[in-house]
């Protein structure tokens, strides 16, 4: 699967915001079939060693979530920014497309965090590969409207599934020759 749902949980909503968390499963568009995740948490202190910022009215909305996102940020292993973002490279294949909800967003934010900590190196996916679920969204706003989320809403893992759910079915209504059969 050439396709990878990427999914962000950030302390800011700028461009060099820090990042909490980062999730990303490999997909396929016209059917919703998954295959391999990546996930893992990130110590908000190794963000600002690399200059990457809170913003605090970021910091007032966690706060305003539910408790299973909030308890998400702060369970278990928070990891270095820096080994994380090693790991999410090893995951990714620079052939691979590579979606966000709006690639200025998150995958916007990705990029910004790995020219921060890796010295403007070049990213380790290909920018011509980045595609906009939010884009899709708007083809038909239904889809998205009438899907039932399940999981904790704001736990990148979760979100990456749910994207995926309503990408995938509003791919098929658009594109029905390469929906599955039934």
């Amino acid at each position: 699967m050439k396709h990878i749902m990427l999914d962000l949980e950030t302390m800011g909503n700028k461009s060099f915001s820090a990042i909490v968390s980062i999730a990303a499963v490999r997909f396929d568009p016209f059917t919703g079939e998954t295959s391999g995740t990546f996930y893992e948490r990130i110590n908000l202190l190794s963000n600002t060693k690399y200059g990457l910022n809170i913003q605090a009215d970021t910091v007032l909305w966690w706060l305003d979530q539910n408790e299973h996102a909030r308890t998400e940020l702060t369970k278990g292993i928070n990891r270095d920014i820096r080994t994380v973002l090693i790991e999410f490279s090893n995951f990714i294949k620079p052939d691979d497309h590579l979606w966000g909800n709006s690639v200025r967003f998150d995958i916007g934010i990705l990029e910004n965090a790995w020219q921060k900590v890796f010295n403007d190196q070049p990213i380790p996916w290909n920018h011509f590969l980045e595609l906009d679920v939010r884009t899709i969204a708007f083809l038909k706003p239904e889809i998205k409207k009438n899907e039932p989320r399940t999981g904790i809403h704001h736990n990148p893992l979760h979100d990456c599934y749910h994207q995926i759910k309503y990408v995938s079915k509003t791919i098929q209504t658009l594109n029905p020759k390469n929906a599955p059969a039934h």
